[in-house]
């Protein structure tokens, strides 16, 4: 069984730092009531490299499960296949994001209740519109 690995893009620093900004507007997504990390992701472009690198990340744990020599072989060719590039960076936004904001939503709910509630509202439906956009609504 063989792996065609995914395409990857050429590794500059500029595409480091968009991956990791990627990364730190998931992780804030994640914060932030009803906003998925999904779909900034999808918003972003990066997610079908994300879910193709996670697909790949379980057939090889899968197949180092089995405890066979040629089969471990082949989960190193699936994790040399993942975007590694891509998902370091982002998953370093995501962590950083993630201690950074998460102090921060707290007290905004408690001191600006209806703000920032209107700011999450505002935030859930924009978000909608890529989702929307892609599978051929108006």
């Amino acid at each position: 069984m063989s792996v065609s690995p995914t395409p990857k893009p050429k590794n500059t620093l500029l595409q480091l730092i968009l991956n990791f900004l990627r990364g730190v507007l998931i992780g804030i997504a994640e914060i932030i009531p009803g906003i998925s990390g999904g779909t900034i992701a999808l918003i972003t472009g990066v997610y079908s490299r994300i879910i193709n690198s996670a697909a790949e990340a379980f057939k090889g744990l899968a197949l180092l499960a089995t405890f066979s020599k040629n089969n471990w072989v082949q989960a190193g060719t699936r994790f040399r296949s993942m975007s590694w590039s891509m998902l370091i960076p982002m998953l370093i936004g995501m962590v950083v994001a993630l201690f950074a904001a998460a102090g921060v939503v707290e007290p905004l709910l408690e001191q600006y209740p209806t703000l920032t509630k209107a700011l999450f509202a505002g935030l859930i439906t924009a978000s909608l519109a890529v989702p929307i956009r892609l599978s051929g609504g108006r």
